[in-house]
């Protein structure tokens, strides 16, 4: 399901912790949002842009973060288990640069 920008302004702006479980994000502009304890457990947050977004004690769990720009983005205490992180953008800066997979890496490994 496709938000409108409208519904995306009005979920974002909810009540807190946010419960965006399976919620589809793919592409969406998240910069510099606040997402502290938010529940995003299977959401697909795929190409989105997460520079400088707090995403502290947020779950992530099984969340699509591929080719996600995570500059900056503060994961401190994020639940990550299963979470795809390929391909993102930006990992050297955040506390989750270990976990990143990216065709660089992958090359280092092999």
């Amino acid at each position: 399901m496709e938000l409108t920008r409208a519904e995306l302004y009005m979920i974002l702006n909810g009540s807190k912790p946010l419960q965006l479980c399976g919620l589809d994000l793919s592409g969406a502009n998240l910069d510099n949002i606040n997402l502290f304890k938010a529940n995003l457990r299977g959401a697909n947050l795929s190409g989105c842009s997460l520079r400088g977004a707090y995403l502290c004690e947020a779950s992530l769990e099984d969340a699509d973060l591929s080719r996600a720009d995570i500059t900056a983005a503060n994961f401190t205490n994020t639940k990550l288990s299963n979470a795809i992180l390929n391909n993102v953008t930006g990992a050297e800066s955040t506390s989750i640069a270990h976990l990143v997979k990216t065709p660089e890496t992958d090359a280092l490994a092999g």
